[in-house]
């Protein structure tokens, strides 16, 4: 039920494609709530979540797809942090670098990527090994439907 949720929010966002949107479910299911009945409403909203430094790059959910079809693009990212506390999902790069995903609509003064340090927070790590994978195996599965 949960996948079916999560399926069905991602495909009303217009995900690129079915191969692109099953990846993408698979990111945001293992990240989302920890409560099942809250999850579908959850990955909406953090696929819809933007860095407030680089809007136009899109969204998180554009983000995912875009590394996810290019394994050597995953294999740049070290972890994706998602909080579940708090509306925020931190992508750190394997040379130090971090892009923070916000809600379209929030106010964030100061530095983006400092703006999630405040108070505790809970949060799921999807690491490199997990991303890289899956971009292979997205790769791979293209390949057999050519």
């Amino acid at each position: 039920m949960r996948a079916r949720t999560l399926e069905l929010t991602l495909a009303a966002m217009g995900a690129a494609s079915s191969a692109a949107l099953d990846l993408c479910n698979r990111l945001i299911g293992l990240a989302s709530s920890a409560v099942a009945s809250q999850a579908g409403n959850t990955a909406l909203a953090y696929a819809s979540f933007v860095d407030p430094l680089k809007r136009k790059d899109g969204t998180l959910l554009d983000f995912l797809t875009k590394i996810l079809s290019d394994p050597a693009l995953a294999f740049e990212v070290d972890e994706i942090r998602v909080c579940r506390a708090r509306p925020w999902a931190m992508v750190v790069g394997k040379d130090g670098s971090k892009r923070t995903f916000h809600p379209p609509k929030a106010a964030i003064s100061g530095d983006p990527n400092k703006h999630n340090r405040l108070g505790g927070r809970e949060e799921y790590v999807l690491g490199s090994v997990l991303l890289h994978q899956l971009a292979i195996d997205f790769k791979e599965e293209q390949g057999a439907g050519a």
